[in-house]
Order: C-alpha cells, then structure tokens, then sequence
C-alpha cells in the first residue's frame, strides 16, 4: 500500500490484567468510556481534515466493553473527518466473553468487517493461569455469533511459549482454532514484559516457561500443521486463508505513516515519531496529540524498514524499490552481515529481492538486532 495512513484508536478499558500484558490498559475505568470516546474525537479533530484513511484498526485493551451507542459514536466522530474514500479494511478487537449480538450488529452498521480475536489458547486451565477472563466456550459461542451478524472476516489472536503449556497442549489448540476455520491468525511466542504480573514473578525466580527446545518444537509444529490445513505465512507472526492479509498491520511492516489516537498510542508522520503518555489521567486531561518528539534518525528509518520488511517472509525486501527510497543500498549499509547472512542460509537472495530463509525465522530476533546500528 503506497496511498494512505493506517489509523488506529486505542481502547484503554479492560475487566482484568492478563499476567502478561503490558498495554496501556486499566480495570475498572469502564464508566469513563464515554468521555473517553469524546476525547478521541477531539484528539482526531486536530489531524488535517483531509487526512487520507487507508485502514482502521480499533484496538486494546478491550474494545468489546464498548456499548453499541459507544460504537456508533466513535464511528461518527472518526468518520466526521478525513478522506474515507480509500478505506480498505476497518478492523475491531474483541475479547471472547464480552459483547453480544447488540453490539455485533452496531459493528456491521458503522462499518467494521473485520474482527481480530484474543483467543491466545484453547484451553480453560492455561487461560485461567495466565489471566484471562474467558474460556473456550466464550471462544466457540462468540464466533458463533459473529458470523451469524455476518462478521467472517475473523482474526484469532494465539500464544504458545505459556508457562506450564506443553507441545501436545499447544497441539490440541491448533486443532481446535483449525476447525473454526478462522481466515486469519496471528502466533506469538510469549515475551515476558518487565512491568507485568508474569515479570515479577520472573525476576522471583517464580516463573516456569517451557525451554527454548519445547518453544521451538511448538513453533515448529504450528508451521507444518497450518500449512497442511491451507494457511499461507505471510509475515512471521501472520498466517491466512487466500485473501485475508492484514491491510492494517502491512502499513507498518512496510514502513508507511500512521497515526494513534488514544492512551499511550504512538504515530508516524514519515518524519517523526511521537506518542501519548500511558496516564488515563494525563490524558482525559489534554488528549491534543503530541508533537515535540525530535525527527526520526534516518539511519533509525533506513534499519527499521529494512528489519519491517524482512518479517514480509514471502516477498522480503526489495533491493531497487528500497535503494530508491533512501537513496543507500542495504548491502551498502550491511554489507558485512547481510552478506554473513546469505553465506549462513539464513538469508536468500531471490532475483533483486532478500528474505528470510524459512530457517531462521525462528531466530529472526537475533538478524534484526544485528541490522540496528545503535544496538
């Protein structure tokens, strides 16, 4: 996508905690989320009115404790300015036991196709021990009910690497998730956050995870398993059904500008970067978007887009269109790793373009450490 800002609204407002979320969310704020919305809008109000969306992505948090009133109101804030015309996707985030089918028809109304879902497993031991307030049967009926509003566009949010979760319990969540026949899911690997519940309890020395071997097999699993069961891996974390690529998230893995209303959201003009403090507080305050953050480094651009697009597992980098763009070659930038790289197997060069071999994706953190000049 060359056209457009991906534009994203942050909702704070969440039951619980998850033990291992470290968002810029707060329980029991749930009665400000009608001042809040109005917040956002005056925050939108002071973007340029002929601000071009070419994607919108509400996420959390937990979108889903919104009421439909609540929706149909920050839609017709948002949608009160800027130029839509271009609009390719509009994606909600829903939690598995929120909502309802009020809320799913106010959705379809205002405009949103697209649902990602925070399943994480499937599973009612390991969610409860891992801070989730909903259970399988949440998992099922929600997705029940979506579809039957005509909401199919869905996204299943998934994580392995879970303490106490073993290769066959991780097995047994791809089945489920399979038979759902999701069109999309987004996998991660569990990353232990300093200021969440699990954090603490790691530096106790009171936190088990599975080893890197466990971990490992799991990943491994999940990318023969999905491939037999159709699902194509498009970006490392991304895998989908033919047609059911993330627009949104492909905004940021090329490198293109967006903006983020909300709490603790961050934005991208091209040239600088900036974003809002985590404080509920500060910012029902003055929700007025921040803009005194210095100018990006280009060497900071040069390497973040390299690195964005090297998660693009199945198209990579483009040699020519990303010289083209920063006026240096990579190779001429990276030469001595990026050559070290292709020489280990953990890159391959395919006509102008590199990418990840199939490989290293699971070591794809330690390649992208070694393109940050700064690290």
């Amino acid at each position: 996508m060359s056209r457009g800002t991906g534009l994203y609204v942050h909702v704070p407002f969440c039951r619980i905690k998850c033990h291992y979320c470290d968002f810029a969310c707060y329980p029991g704020l749930e009665d400000r989320i009608g001042s809040y919305v109005e917040a956002v809008g005056r925050e939108w109000s002071c973007y340029p009115g002929d601000t071009e969306v070419a994607s919108l992505y509400v996420g959390g948090g937990t979108p889903s404790l919104l009421e439909p009133g609540d929706v149909h109101k920050l839609a017709g804030l948002l949608r009160g300015r800027g130029n839509w015309t271009q609009l390719a996707e509009a994606t909600f985030e829903v939690n598995p036991g929120t909502g309802g089918p009020e809320l799913w028809r106010a959705l379809r109304e205002t405009g949103f196709r697209r649902i990602s879902m925070g399943v994480q497993v499937m599973d009612d031991a390991l969610l409860c021990a891992i801070g989730r307030d909903h259970g399988v049967a949440d998992v099922l009926r929600t997705t029940q009910e979506l579809r039957a509003e005509g909401l199919s566009d869905l996204s299943m949010d998934l994580i392995y690497g879970l303490p106490g979760q073993e290769p066959e319990h991780w097995a047994e969540t791809l089945e489920q998730v399979i038979r759902l026949q999701p069109p999309h899911l987004s996998l991660y690997s569990l990353q232990i956050e300093e200021r969440t519940l699990f954090g603490v309890r790691a530096a106790q020395g009171r936190l088990e995870v599975p080893d890197e071997d466990r971990v490992r097999t799991m990943h491994d699993h999940a990318v023969v398993r999905l491939a037999a069961a159709g699902y194509r891996r498009y970006e490392i974390a991304s895998w989908c059904l033919p047609g059911h690529e993330s627009v949104h998230n492909r905004i940021y893995w090329t490198h293109r500008p967006f903006i983020g209303l909300g709490v603790g959201a961050h934005s991208w003009d091209g040239v600088r970067r900036y974003a809002h403090d985590r404080s509920f507080r500060t910012y029902m305050a003055d929700p007025i978007p921040r803009r005194d953050v210095s100018p990006e480094p280009d060497d900071l651009s040069f390497d973040t887009a390299l690195i964005m697009g090297l998660r693009l597992v199945e198209e990579g980098v483009d040699l020519e269109v990303f010289t083209e763009r920063f006026g240096q070659d990579p190779f001429v930038v990276h030469g001595k790793a990026l050559e070290g790289f292709l020489a280990e197997g953990l890159l391959e060069r395919h006509g102008n373009c590199i990418r990840l071999a199939p490989e290293a994706i699971p070591v794809a953190n330690g390649i992208f450490s070694a393109l940050l000049r700064d690290s």
